[in-house]
């Protein structure tokens, strides 16, 4: 029953369009996953590291496409995009890079995201594109060791439908969170001017 339940709830599609300069050979791959994983050592915030994923990059030289029908080497151009977006969208930020020589470092940029995503831009369903954050996953230490703790958008009480807030769960420790903290908290480090 979990497995269904997390299968239908989270499960998304990735398109890798190829559209060489041979008008007939395109080829679209299709890829199933259950958390969009985004870069953001570059991107300082959720919105750049979606255009990242998604901006259109030229196949040629080395790394030219391999055309099925004619069985050389053409120039194209690759995009990626949203397949299918599920009914809860899960991100992902590659807050931690691995290094040929086994190190591990996290990085703590800026990276801000917004509390309502419109995904209609980075995806090919037209259908339920705006997701509104409901929880957030943070961690606290280095590469090596640390913490993680969770803030979730819920109710205070079930009898009062209205009043809904930030709570931080932090293993045995249930608190508010002021919306307005959310960003110095979870955005990492100030951006620099």
């Amino acid at each position: 029953f979990f497995f269904f339940f997390f299968f239908f709830f989270f499960k998304q599609k990735t398109a890798y369009e190829i559209m060489p300069s041979l008008v007939g050979s395109e080829m679209c791959i299709r890829d199933s996953y259950y958390t969009l994983q985004l870069e953001i050592e570059r991107n300082d915030s959720i919105i750049k590291g979606l255009q990242a994923y998604t901006k259109p990059e030229i196949l040629q030289g080395e790394s030219a496409y391999s055309c099925l029908n004619c069985n050389e080497k053409v120039t194209a151009e690759k995009q990626t995009r949203v397949d299918t977006l599920p009914p809860f969208l899960l991100i992902g930020l590659k807050r931690f890079i691995y290094k040929l020589n086994c190190e591990v470092i996290k990085l703590t940029n800026y990276c801000e995201f917004p509390f309502e995503l419109d995904m209609s831009a980075y995806s090919n369903d037209r259908q339920n594109t705006l997701y509104a954050l409901k929880g957030i996953i943070v961690h606290v230490g280095s590469a090596n060791s640390g913490h993680y703790y969770s803030l979730v958008y819920g109710k205070k009480r079930i009898d009062l439908p209205s009043e809904k807030r930030w709570f931080k769960f932090d293993d045995k420790n249930v608190s508010m969170v002021d919306m307005e903290s959310i960003g110095e908290t979870c955005f990492g480090n100030k951006k620099e001017k």
